[in-house]
């Protein structure tokens, strides 16, 4: 399995863990859009977060992450919604230098949205450029879980790595420190070239981790005919009465998967009415 999904427990729940892999589905995102190598890059990283983040949706619905930064990042968005179904997309601003500090200062949001009930939003402080130590301090530091976190992306495939403590009213057997200093040796060729089982064995052979049932993750879409409507609606009769004057259709483009609509004049005129 390319992409997928593989959740364990470490030393009877002391410890929860996630891994992800990305390849294909990765690959059908970023061949959508010219990106620059390091705008490529940390939107793989940011793909895998949100695969590590929103594995677990109870409910019918999605979990983004977004970025703005006033630098040469201009906006980034990864979502999965509960199918397991990844989708992102990235702009930019000028001509972006290689090495350069994409994660400057800006806005770091992540949203639930679920189908039913109301949108929840937490904002994330950027820290030290790197999306993995920013995740890790918002939920040390604002959902009060110990969280490590690694991400890894090399252009071609992306994948990461999150481990959090349970409640417990217990010490773990395995300490906070000697699981960071663990967690610090793995390479990103680990990262993203060990099978699951391969690298968790490497790190966690003296402990006892429980693996769980390997999960596809596939690239999916969640535009749609009755969304773009909206998008015809938001232009306003007048303006589309003039876009069909000189032109048999109007199309809207999804930005996410580049997927054209095209609503004639009965279709704009039903909108409308």
């Amino acid at each position: 399995m390319k992409d997928y999904l593989q959740s364990f427990i470490i030393n009877h729940e002391e410890y929860r863990g996630i891994f992800v892999k990305l390849d294909d589905s990765y690959q059908k995102i970023i061949t959508l859009h010219a990106y620059p190598e390091p705008i490529a890059q940390l939107l793989g990283e940011a793909l895998a977060a949100i695969a590590l983040l929103g594995h677990n949706l109870k409910q019918a619905g999605r979990m983004a992450l977004q970025i703005e930064t006033e630098g040469s990042l201009k906006f980034l968005v990864a979502e999965m919604n509960n199918r397991l179904g990844i989708r992102g997309l990235s702009q930019w601003r000028d001509n972006i230098p290689f090495g350069s500090q994409l994660l400057e200062s800006g806005k770091f949001v992540i949203t639930m949205m679920p189908e039913r009930g109301e949108r929840y939003q937490g904002i994330v402080p950027l820290i030290r450029h790197s999306l993995a130590k920013s995740l890790e301090s918002y939920f040390t530091q604002s959902e009060q879980v110990f969280t490590k976190i690694l991400l890894a992306c090399d252009g071609k495939s992306a994948a990461g790595l999150l481990i959090q403590k349970l409640p417990s009213q217990l010490e773990p057997s395995l300490d906070k420190t000697t699981l960071s200093l663990i967690l610090d040796t793995v390479t990103q060729e680990e990262l993203l070239f060990d099978a699951s089982k391969k690298l968790l064995h490497k790190l966690f052979h003296e402990q006892t981790v429980e693996l769980f049932q390997e999960e596809p993750i596939h690239f999916e879409c969640t535009c749609s005919h009755e969304k773009m409507e909206n998008a015809v609606r938001m232009l306003g009769p007048k303006e589309a009465e003039e876009v069909l004057s000189t032109h048999k259709v109007i199309e809207v483009t999804c930005e996410f998967c580049n997927h054209r609509y095209a609503f004639d004049k009965n279709e704009v005129n039903k909108i409308f009415d």
